[in-house]
């Protein structure tokens, strides 16, 4: 399935970064030169080649080239997940870090979590970030609760779970340091075309007992506005949208299940679902090629679906009542265009169910 290319025998590495790389030469220079230029010096760099392309190989080759830190892997196309997952596999690092190859992260990341790591045994450490649009504009996210310690797996699932469906945080791979020791290759699911990020972290959470927040925004996501799909198909509609109602189905069950969760809480995180999967409804409006009777039918399909439905039943605002956070949680996103959309979308759904009976 794939082919190591370069191997070199080390005693110890502190971190291993895995980077997967498909079509991405525009920018893989730029990702590269800041793993490369760290001022931490103890790592390895594992670029994953997904698939065949020369010229982001002789990208790859260069580096190595130029440092011995590098190692790189080919395989037949499989995909960000899979790539991640053999990445691990031949990773040689105490704790593993992940960056997709057109991002990049500051020259000091990981100096900054060795210095945390020093005399300290944290399972994870998770650091803010930045977006960045092709047109050069920054957006700054640091994390919410800025240079604490979250300890004991209660805890750490109790303020991850927060984090995760209020200020989206901990919903990719990316932007944090894993002890190695802590990571399953079940966490990499590889039937899934979106939302593995989500899932791996889930499953993550599960397994840590540790976390150092920190405020610091080192890693910068690039975020191509010119690329938002417009191209996917029914088929490949229809997958997202399934590979999302399976990822939040695993984690709803879960969290129902456990009594560390108040009702406020869960009144909270029926509402941030029933937001994302109406959204992932309406992202057929970005699809080329149906036509707006297809469109409408496959709105009216989705949102019918049984976990659709149970959701939207058990959406409840007590928490704004309840949480003295709850009003400010609403009304800021109610500033925000997104939120505008999903209340709109959700209003068309039921326009549209009741024009179809």
């Amino acid at each position: 399935m794939y082919k190591l290319l370069i191997v070199y025998q080390v005693n110890y590495l502190k971190f291993s970064i895995i980077i997967p790389i498909y079509k991405s030469e525009k920018y893989l220079k730029r990702c590269l030169d800041s793993l490369m230029n760290q001022t931490y010096k103890d790592i390895e760099i594992i670029c994953i080649l997904d698939g065949e392309d020369e010229i982001c190989e002789n990208i790859v080759k260069e580096f190595i080239h130029i440092d011995n830190r590098f190692k790189m892997i080919k395989q037949i196309n499989s995909g960000a997940n899979f790539s991640r997952k053999v990445g691990f596999q031949n990773s040689l690092g105490e704790y593993v870090t992940f960056v997709d190859s057109d991002d990049w992260i500051s020259v000091d990341t990981l100096e900054k979590c060795a210095k945390s790591l020093e005399n300290n045994d944290f399972d994870l450490v998770k650091f803010g970030y930045v977006k960045v649009n092709n047109k050069n504009k920054y957006i700054y996210f640091p994390i919410t609760k800025a240079f604490t310690l979250i300890q004991g797996k209660q805890e750490v699932k109790n303020i991850v779970i927060n984090n995760m469906f209020k200020n989206y945080d901990f919903n990719q791979m990316w932007g944090q340091v894993i002890k190695k020791s802590k990571i399953r290759e079940n966490f990499f699911n590889m039937d899934l075309t979106i939302a593995e990020d989500l899932y791996f972290n889930y499953n993550l959470i599960n397994s840590i007992d540790s976390i150092l927040l920190i405020e610091d925004c080192c890693y910068y996501y690039y975020f191509n506005n010119n690329s938002i799909t417009k191209t996917k198909n029914k088929v490949r509609l229809l997958g997202d949208f399934n590979d999302i109602t399976y990822v939040y189905q695993k984690i709803l069950e879960d969290i129902e299940s456990d009594s560390l969760f108040q009702k406020d809480q869960l009144n909270y995180i029926y509402y941030f679902v029933y937001k994302e999967l109406i959204f992932y409804i309406f992202r057929c409006l970005n699809v080329t090629g149906l036509s707006y009777k297809d469109k409408i039918n496959f709105i009216l399909k989705q949102a019918q679906t049984d976990f659709y439905l149970r959701i939207k039943q058990r959406v409840k605002y007590d928490f704004i009542r309840n949480d003295k956070n709850g009003y400010r949680l609403v009304f800021k996103e109610m500033y925000n265009n997104h939120i505008k959309k999903a209340l709109c979308y959700a209003m068309l759904i039921e326009i549209f169910v009741k024009i179809k009976k």
